[in-house]
């Protein structure tokens, strides 16, 4: 090529360049919108790749440098370590049989088939023929892509299913429990038919919505491969021994192996009464639960969590007999508690609602505090506080950690019954106390402030005769008239104490008998039956004598009353048999001692005196004696 022609092309060559159109620069492509997916934790198996994984997820592997991003750890997206777990995106598909562990508590291990077993995380993801087992005191909850929830209790064993394969559409997830029990819910639209398939050994039940949407059925292994099937919400149909049942709502039946499902039977309801009551704080975590126990049941099955729906296992207990337990002390936290009563058959009533458990504090070391106090008729009586027999022991006991829960009355330092303790109690002095106990074992001991004393023996009167000691005329005249009120004159005084002088003789000479009774011996007064004919000859004279004393007052341990008869004849008392110038009656009381006597006399029988003393100590015991005396004249 000669120089011109080169020079030729190198011109066409710029020509072109320049009429050629300028580059355009490339747009950037917006950033995914990731926030519409779940996360979730997948373990790899052999031969798979992030690629892969992503497809599985999400239909498609476009977002696989999204799914990288998240795990920083990972070198090669396409060299993946089986067992390694990974972060990835999933989203919401029926189509995808994955289950996402919500939550978890205890020791729970997973098997990635055909991983080994290996300790499961929350968030892992499980697909088809993936296991799942708790140990003791572990629990955990699955949710599936449509909602479905399972919750393994402790000592389970579940792997996951598919019923149905080669059928076109959705086809039910399918839980097989191995060991233990499963309980699967959920809630599904009006008229939706998708359910979830239980199978324990040769048993199948298969799960169906009822109206409202909802699916709630609990399936347990039984002894022998046998199959316990509760249908809580819903409905659901019962296979075994090539024979179904259809099981409604409410209702429960019992399989054992290779034979048809029993006929289904009600289930028990909840327990109602639950203590402590939902939403408890308790400042002590020895905690006490107890519930109404329920008409029918054989035991109870009780469980504490860290959830409403115990997906979160922290104790429990099954074949409890009584309608209380006790748990290990929790830690200080926040918890739930349910219990579900078991039938004669075996099938599991309706749990109860979780009630909300707030534990603040430790274990409850102190017992319970108090007083007590005697109550009803008491008196104190120099440095003693006497009391009668029927005094109530009623001890005022507080516990501000797990509540009192009784106590064992002690008197004088033994054991007694309630009934002993309740009374009448024996005349005496006593050193009383309680043994009180909380909920939680702890005691004390509250005794009274001071001794008891009961009183409980009635007065004790006895008579005995005396001599009366002799007095001048003038004198005994004056004593028998001092018991009269004082007269604004002298003359009357005089004249009421002289009529009464003349009136004694002419009772006395009619065969009445008049006699006079003092406390000291030194004032007299006339003791007169009331309505008896020298009492109405008073009444008639006009005179306003005061009334016979018919009722004494005397006080102390030991008191006496004298009575004389007025003419100085001499009194033959019944008590001796010896004759006497006058009857010493003493009245003595050990106790609060004696506070009356009221006297009384009958003349209606001539020439006979019936005497009568009736004695009263403070505390209202009575004790009354009765003799004829008669006159000797």
């Amino acid at each position: 090529m000669s120089l011109a022609d080169r020079a030729m092309g190198t011109a066409v060559l710029l020509l072109l360049a320049a009429l050629a159109p300028s580059p355009v620069p490339a747009q950037e492509l917006p950033p995914p919108d990731i926030g519409r997916y779940d996360r979730g934790s997948h373990i790899v198996r052999p031969g798979e790749n992030l690629h892969a994984i992503t497809r599985m997820y999400l239909g498609d592997e476009s977002l696989w440098e999204e799914s990288w991003k998240l795990n920083p750890q990972v070198a090669n997206p396409d060299v993946l370590e089986p067992g390694q777990r990974i972060n990835v995106l999933i989203e919401r598909r029926d189509s995808v049989p994955t289950a996402l562990l919500r939550s978890l508590a205890g020791r729970v291990e997973g098997k990635p088939s055909p991983i080994p077993w290996n300790p499961a995380r929350e968030l892992d993801l499980m697909l088809e023929e993936d296991g799942l087992r708790t140990a003791n005191r572990s629990s955990t909850e699955l949710e599936f892509q449509d909602g479905t929830r399972v919750v393994m209790t402790e000592d389970s064993v579940v792997f996951l299913r598919r019923s149905g394969r080669r059928l076109v559409g959705l086809p039910p997830r399918s839980v097989e429990i191995v060991e233990g029990q499963a309980e699967v819910a959920a809630k599904r639209p009006a008229g939706s038919e998708r359910s979830v398939e239980i199978v324990v050994g040769g048993t199948r039940a298969l799960t169906r919505p009822d109206e409202t949407g909802g699916v709630q059925t609990r399936a347990r292994r039984a002894d022998g491969d046998g199959a316990k099937v509760m249908v809580y919400e819903g409905g659901g149909e019962v296979e075994s021994g090539g024979q179904k049942v259809q099981v409604a709502r409410g209702m429960g039946t019992s399989v054992e192996q290779g034979q048809p499902p029993g006929p289904p039977e009600k289930l028990l309801p909840a327990p109602l009464g639950l203590r402590p009551a939902p939403g408890t704080r308790m400042t002590f975590n020895d905690v006490e639960l107890a519930w109404q126990a329920v008409e029918g049941a054989a035991s109870y099955t009780v469980e504490l969590c860290g959830d409403a729906v115990c997906a979160r296992l922290v104790e429990r207990r099954v074949g409890l007999a009584e309608a209380t337990w006790m748990p290990e002390a929790p830690l200080p936290g926040d918890y739930f508690w349910r219990v579900t009563a078991v039938s004669r058959s075996g099938l599991d009533g309706y749990p109860s609602p979780g009630a909300a458990l707030a534990v603040l504090g430790g274990p409850d070391r102190v017992g319970p505090t108090g007083s007590l106090t005697p109550a009803g008729r008491q008196i104190r009586f120099g440095n003693r506080l006497m009391v009668d027999e029927n005094v109530r022991l009623e001890p005022v006991l507080e516990d501000a950690h797990s509540g009192v829960a009784g106590w064992q009355p002690i008197i004088d330092g033994a054991e007694v019954s309630l009934g002993r303790w309740d009374g009448p109690w024996p005349d005496g002095t006593y050193q009383v106390a309680v043994r009180a106990t909380d909920r939680v074992g702890n005691e004390s001991l509250i005794a009274a402030a001071e001794e008891i004393v009961v009183d409980a023996l009635p007065p004790v009167i006895s008579v005995t005769g005396y001599a009366v000691a002799g007095a001048d005329r003038r004198g005994r005249e004056s004593s028998r008239c001092g018991w009269l009120p004082k007269a604004t004159s002298r003359w009357h005084f005089v004249t009421q104490c002289d009529w009464v002088r003349k009136a004694q003789r002419r009772w006395l000479r009619r065969g009445w008998n008049w006699l006079e009774v003092s406390v000291d011996g030194q004032q007299w007064s006339p003791l007169v039956a009331r309505g008896s004919e020298p009492a109405q000859e008073v009444a008639r004279a006009g005179y306003r004598l005061p009334p016979a004393p018919a009722t004494m007052r005397v006080g102390g341990a030991d008191a006496q009353l004298l009575v004389r008869s007025a003419d100085a004849a001499a009194l033959l008392p019944a008590a001796e048999g010896n004759a006497a110038g006058g009857l010493r009656i003493r009245v003595s009381d050990a106790g609060v001692g004696v506070e009356r006597v009221e006297l009384r006399v009958d003349e209606t029988e001539p020439g006979v005196l019936s005497l009568s003393a009736e004695a009263f100590d403070a505390m209202g015991h009575r004790q009354e004696l009765t003799w004829r005396a008669t006159a000797a004249r």
